[in-house]
């Protein structure tokens, strides 16, 4: 990979997801996101003689197969971030879930908005980086969404969103090397399925509850 196409990708991902979750309803922002990220990686590795050939990896994610050097830089990165959130946790709730009361207690709603957004553009970024936008996003959304589906307050949701994730990791490590699949398309996958299980247990409770 050339020197530049990474800041250039990086920055790219970055000002997109900026503008479009300022601008565009929130399953839209992911959607394009998501689109364009992808069509820049394109776009900067068919450049690269090696790039193409690579592409089909980087794309499914290759768990298994991270050097050493970018799980250290990934473990850093997480590292940072998970202090951040830990130390301005209170602000970030307050900015994102009552901007009106984090307005009237003269916080700076933009500036705590703007480092959120950096924690997640770089964890996203270091993510795709080291295992590729498939598993990157696969476990960014799934297991929020299955775990929405099944939790009643902010801590359930949290901690199960934290254990679907953690769990089908596992599962699908063990299931991908059991049949020889890959790793990340077999990870997601799971997380799929499992997201569908907690759809139709969630209906199946709601139907008992309303038969009551």
């Amino acid at each position: 990979m050339n020197a530049w196409t990474l800041p250039i990708d990086a920055g790219a991902v970055h000002t997109l997801s900026w503008v479009l979750i300022h601008f565009l309803w929130q399953g839209m922002a992911i959607g394009a996101v998501y689109a364009l990220a992808g069509a820049w990686s394109i776009l900067l590795l068919v450049k690269n003689p090696f790039g193409e050939h690579g592409l089909l990896d980087r794309m499914k994610g290759e768990v298994i197969a991270v050097a050493n050097s970018d799980l250290a830089l990934t473990a850093g990165t997480f590292g940072v971030v998970i202090v951040a959130l830990f130390l301005f946790q209170k602000e970030f709730m307050l900015v994102s879930f009552d901007r009106d009361m984090a307005v009237s207690l003269k916080k700076n709603v933009l500036g705590w908005d703007a480092l959120l957004f950096v924690l997640i553009g770089l964890t996203i970024s270091m993510s795709v980086l080291s295992v590729g936008p498939l598993v990157t996003f696969g476990f960014l959304l799934l297991p929020a969404l299955t775990a929405h589906q099944l939790a009643n307050t902010m801590r359930q949701f949290a901690v199960l969103a934290s254990v679907i994730g953690g769990v089908a990791a596992f599962v699908g490590f063990y299931i991908a090397y059991r049949w020889d699949l890959p790793v990340g398309p077999t990870d997601v996958a799971l997380l799929g399925l499992l997201y569908r299980v907690a759809i139709l247990i969630k209906k199946l409770l709601l139907e008992r509850a309303s038969a009551r």
